[in-house]
């Protein structure tokens, strides 16, 4: 049982015939996936704080919360996108994936948007120009949240 999702993607592109891409071999390239995995892992809630806020599960002020993500995304375009297309790298891999999902969810249940993140928004962009399909399935799964929970 594994009740972590990092490890839990981990362990898929370890044991399913993944392409280098997602989780490099090299042990380089790799520690620079693990250590986006790792920085999301731990700061989820920085990121998440916008929808923690509106589900009651934090005590903060919808303000206080607007700011903590805004500061978690600006840090992440700081540490992660500043020199790099991607979280890893020139190129998408496994650790770009729990930032744009959640974000994307967090934006759908909240409405909050990203507007003032341009960096952000040119990594989401980059991400969909590198990977189409990605962008197929966010659509997918944003419409599979609305079958779920309604529409916001």
């Amino acid at each position: 049982v594994l009740r972590e999702s990092m490890v839990f993607c981990r362990y898929l592109v370890n044991s399913r015939h993944v392409g280098e891409q997602l989780y490099p071999k090299d042990a380089t390239k790799r520690a620079l996936v693990d250590l986006g995995l790792e920085y999301w892992s731990q700061n989820t809630l920085r990121f998440f704080n916008i929808a923690a806020q509106a589900f009651g599960k934090t005590d903060v002020s919808a303000e206080k919360a607007k700011e903590t993500v805004d500061e978690a995304i600006k840090e992440f375009e700081e540490v992660f996108l500043k020199n790099s297309k991607f979280v890893a790298g020139d190129q998408p891999t496994l650790a770009d994936l729990p930032y744009l999902y959640y974000l994307l969810g967090q934006s759908y249940f909240t409405g909050c948007n990203y507007d003032q993140h341009k960096r952000l928004n040119q990594w989401i962009s980059d991400l969909y120009q590198a990977e189409p399909k990605l962008k197929e399935q966010a659509d997918e799964y944003q419409e599979l949240t609305k079958q779920a929970f309604g529409k916001k």
